[in-house]
C-alpha cells in the first residue's frame, strides 16, 4: 500500500511548477510526486581533506588556492620555491568543515613580491594532514 503521506522536503531538494495559467486565491492544486532517482554521494564525501588546484594556473599578480575539510582542526598554508624553501607561511586558525579559498598575492613572509617561476603550495590540517601541489607565477 502507498503511504500517502509522502516524505517531507529536505535541503536541496527543488520544485520546480510551470503553467500557463494566472493563479488566483481560489484555485485548488494538488502534486503528486515521484522519485526519479537517489545519486549516490559516496564520491562527494570528503574523507578527511581535499587541496584543489589553484586558479588560475599558471597567473600573475594572484591566485586562488582551494580547499575543502571535513573537520575544525587548526589550518596552515605554505608555499615553497623549487629549492624547497618556504617563502610563505600563514595559520588560517580553524575554519569550519566545507570548502575555503585563500587569495595569494604573491607576496613573501616579508611581504616582498616573489619572481616567475614554479612554486608548491601544501595545507596542513592539525598536526598530521598535508597535501601538496604545484602552481606557475608568469609574470
Amino acid at each position: 500500500m502507498e503511504d500517502s503521506a509522502g516524505t517531507p522536503p529536505q535541503n536541496g531538494d527543488v520544485f520546480q511548477l510551470m503553467t500557463d495559467k494566472s493563479f488566483s486565491s481560489s484555485d485548488i492544486y494538488i502534486f503528486n510526486t515521484i522519485t526519479l532517482g537517489i545519486e549516490n554521494d559516496e564520491d562527494r564525501i570528503v574523507k578527511e581533506f581535499e587541496l584543489h588546484q589553484n586558479y588560475p594556473n599558471p597567473f600573475n599578480g594572484q591566485t586562488t588556492i582551494s580547499f575543502t575539510i571535513k573537520n575544525n582542526n587548526p589550518i596552515r598554508i605554505e608555499i615553497f620555491n623549487t629549492l624547497g624553501q618556504r617563502i610563505f607561511s600563514k595559520n588560517m586558525g580553524r575554519l569550519n568543515p566545507g570548502k575555503h579559498n585563500f587569495l595569494w598575492d604573491t607576496t613573501n613572509t616579508q611581504n616582498s613580491l616573489i619572481s616567475s617561476g614554479v612554486y608548491f603550495y601544501r595545507i596542513k590540517i592539525g598536526k598530521q594532514l598535508s597535501r601538496v601541489n604545484k602552481m606557475i607565477l608568469l609574470k
